[in-house]
């Protein structure tokens, strides 16, 4: 049996596309961004600035804002389903969906999530589980900051203005 390589692939990929992606009608985006606010609450009320994912300007912001970004600008592109977060945000940038400069903060930012999920993940699953652990994360956070040109940069402010800087960015695109 054969598969039909790359141009029966590519066929099948146009054809999913058009069921799958398409641009969100406005009252979707409204309740795309109302169902994401509801799941900033189940964000942990405890070490909430720790939270990557959930909590407000957080992974899940960027997530929402590429996946209505990929369907009303790049619905063309046949990648869309292999491409990492990071691609999706240099896409949307080349699209012209997002700023450069807003590209550059999610980036940034999804650099810093992720750095700060290891740690957290080889402490707890989601977040600390005590202030001595967070202490621990936080200076390892801060050194790598360092390390990685961030200045003296304090771990907690660091997260705190790539959350808020997220949001805003999410809040502009959902008002």
């Amino acid at each position: 049996m054969t598969t039909g390589g790359d141009e029966v692939r590519r066929q099948f990929q146009r054809r999913l596309r058009s069921f799958v992606v398409r641009p969100f009608l406005a009252n979707e985006v409204t309740q795309l961004a109302t169902m994401r606010h509801r799941v900033e609450a189940l964000a942990p009320k405890h070490f909430t600035e720790w939270d990557t994912k959930r909590s407000a300007g957080g992974r899940y912001d960027i997530e929402y804002l590429t996946a209505v970004g990929m369907a009303a600008t790049c619905a063309g592109r046949l990648d869309y389903f292999t491409m990492s977060t990071h691609e999706r945000v240099r896409a949307l940038v080349q699209s012209g969906f997002l700023t450069p400069g807003d590209g550059t903060t999610l980036e940034d930012a999804l650099a810093l999530f992720t750095l700060v999920e290891h740690f957290i993940e080889l402490q707890e699953m989601t977040h600390p589980g005590s202030e001595e652990k967070a202490r621990r994360i936080e200076h390892v956070v801060a050194g790598a900051l360092l390390s990685t040109g961030h200045g003296g940069a304090n771990s907690r402010a660091a997260l705190a203005t790539a959350k808020t800087n997220v949001r805003g960015i999410f809040a502009r695109t959902f008002g």
